[in-house]
């Protein structure tokens, strides 16, 4: 007697058991049960072994990729205590444990076992195009009427602002990118944080700057620091700098005034219609950087290989630098910029 099948369901493959016929009509039938201490999961990882408890004579546990729809080979498939492989990320596998009557009744249970699809890149820990509108002068800030203080952005990502000098008269996110026209005494640095969990994973910055103006009288700065509150440069801080008309510089800070610069590019054009692309991938010893005339769009994760150089060493203690801080200066100068987190 049939008393039912796998099925697929929003939850996933759901266990039903089954039941098989005698093997030859007439006398008494022992109607075996299995059942397994393991069921559907989403993300396996290593082999699954659940436990087994029937009372058939015999049981036989079977697997297949229900992606391939071919086999997969099941290691003590005879025991209490089958060893399921690991599936292929993004696969799943259809398990089946089936008992064995001496009559040849049959009852099994089925589950099934995936593994999620390996990551097309890192995660988003903030993104200026979720950002929506905000005027950092009107709106948020300790008084609640802009400036200095906390500010809660549309998409609910929170931040701090610095006002340094005389700050900016134009300090908002539009369009989902940030514009400003502070220079390099009077400016809004404005906070983020990215988060504990960012210790020790890498993190990605992606950006993408349209001047407005020449960078000689514009400028453009972003930092990671581990300080938070942080309007001045302090050890550790990775930072990103224009130096001028034609280029641009990555460093580490060895000190609140040594600075290691670890990467300049020079011969670029930073005119007022110009755009810039940037990118680095920061550990707690390490960065990897580049910056490039700009295409109009923020760059790949995936680009081409950047430099990559060593450099901030520090004892294994210390936290990851998990505050970003971005201050854009110049006419109609804006910024577009994509955080991630992961390999």
């Amino acid at each position: 007697m049939m008393r039912g099948t796998p099925q697929l369901s929003a939850a996933g493959l759901v266990a039903l058991g089954e039941k098989g016929n005698a093997a030859a009509a007439g006398g008494s039938c022992t109607d075996p049960t299995i059942s397994s201490t393991l069921g559907n999961v989403a993300d396996q990882s290593g082999a699954y072994a659940p436990t087994l408890t029937h009372d058939g004579s015999s049981v036989a546990t079977t697997a297949t990729d229900t992606t391939t729809a071919l086999p997969v080979v099941v290691s003590g498939s005879t025991t209490t205590t089958p060893s399921v492989p690991e599936p292929t990320a993004g696969h799943t596998l259809l398990v089946t444990h089936t008992t064995t009557a001496s009559d040849g009744l049959t009852d099994s249970v089925s589950y099934a076992v995936s593994k999620a699809a390996e990551s097309d890149g890192p995660s988003t820990i903030l993104s200026t195009a979720a950002f929506g509108d905000y005027d950092f002068t009107t709106t948020g800030g300790t008084g609640g009427s802009g400036g200095a203080g906390p500010h809660t952005l549309p998409d609910g990502t929170t931040c701090t602002v610095h006002v340094v000098g005389a700050g900016a008269t134009v300090a908002k996110v539009e369009n989902g990118v940030f514009v400003g026209d502070g220079d390099t005494s009077n400016y809004y640095n404005i906070e983020f944080d990215l988060g504990t969990d960012t210790e020790w994973i890498p993190v990605w910055a992606l950006a993408q700057w349209t001047l407005g103006e020449t960078a000689s009288s514009g400028s453009l700065w972003m930092k990671q620091s581990e300080v938070a509150g942080d309007d001045a440069n302090k050890s550790y801080d990775l930072q990103f700098l224009t130096l001028g008309a034609t280029s641009t510089r990555h460093r580490f800070l060895n000190s609140a005034t040594t600075f290691n610069n670890v990467r300049d590019t020079t011969g670029l054009s930073l005119d007022s219609t110009d755009k810039l692309d940037m990118r680095w991938r920061a550990t707690n010893a390490w960065a990897t950087c580049e910056t490039r005339q700009g295409t109009g769009s923020i760059p790949s994760w995936k680009g081409p290989a950047m430099t990559s150089v060593k450099g901030d060493v520090r004892s294994t203690n210390e936290s990851f630098r998990r505050y970003l801080y971005v201050r854009v200066g110049g006419q109609d100068a804006s910024l577009n910029l994509l955080l991630q987190k992961g390999s």
